[in-house]
């Protein structure tokens, strides 16, 4: 097994995404349109004939110095691999970071179960998924109370949900909403990646309003298909749709859409692992 680092003007594209997609472990964040699109530099660690890539995302500290910064965006990374990915073959594309890089810090898809051993210093994050192969009613008996609460709130509100949602409109509902301290830089890089999304037919905009009052929204999302996941993109609540339960009534939708398919609901919060 050789592993080598490829900067980004030298990677083989075709076979750098191949890789991600058919990877056991392949999602949004690892293509390398929508490293393109947020990371201003970034190159990866290549397994052989690509059968494993690893991105990585070098920048300069205040110091001067080169290291690994994994962008704020992207919540899982790490390597993605058509073989198991095994600790052996985790711990040798760790090894195989370049020595030039004098800090690596990076958030690993879940997939990597058994943490990085020797110098790598980790900590387990949690994400959230809801397998929709059941039906609606069967997901619904799995609702903690308080989603309850929140949903009968939507029903008297008269909730509806709406698709004629623009990116635009949910970036500045994030500017507006987000928690995020620089969220004004984000919603940019947020858009970015939506329009490419919505270009590729890989993803849908929805929006939560009141029936009598469709011009306010309440609740926005954006949500990407692939990997058999439905993965959460963004999605804001304002604080009056916090009171209605909008944001409540928007994922109980997602999952009365989608029940009964062999779909993952990834809610995309934190990472499983990171270093």
């Amino acid at each position: 097994m050789e592993i080598r680092y490829v900067p980004r003007e030298e990677i083989d594209r075709p076979r750098y995404d191949g890789c991600v997609h058919y990877a056991h472990n392949g999602n949004l964040y690892g293509y390398s349109w929508l490293l393109d699109t947020i990371a201003k530099e970034w190159g990866a660690l290549v397994e052989d004939d690509y059968q494993s890539v690893m991105p990585l995302f070098p920048t300069k500290n205040w110091l001067g110095q080169v290291v690994v910064r994994q962008p704020q965006i992207i919540k899982q990374s790490g390597p993605y691999s058509v073989n198991v990915l095994s600790p052996a073959r985790v711990n040798a594309f760790m090894e195989a970071i370049p020595r030039q890089f004098k800090k690596v810090t990076l958030q690993l898809n879940e997939q990597v179960r058994t943490p990085p051993t020797g110098k790598w210093k980790t900590r387990p994050l949690t994400n959230y998924a809801l397998l929709l192969m059941d039906g609606h009613e069967q997901l619904q008996e799995q609702y903690e109370s308080d989603l309850y609460r929140r949903l009968q709130r939507s029903v008297d509100q008269r909730l509806t949900t709406i698709g004629s949602v623009k990116p635009e409109n949910i970036a500045e509902m994030y500017i507006a909403h987000g928690t995020e301290k620089d969220r004004k830089l984000l919603s940019h890089e947020y858009l970015r990646i939506m329009y490419n999304v919505l270009h590729r037919g890989q993803g849908f905009a929805t929006a939560v309003v009141q029936a009598d009052s469709p011009g306010e929204l309440l609740s926005v999302g954006f949500f990407v298909y692939g990997q058999r996941r439905l993965l959460k993109l963004l999605q804001v609540t304002s604080p009056a749709g916090e009171a209605a339960g909008a944001g409540a009534f928007m994922y109980d939708m997602l999952i009365r859409t989608h029940s009964g398919r062999p779909l993952l609901l990834d809610f995309n919060t934190d990472r499983e692992e990171a270093l």
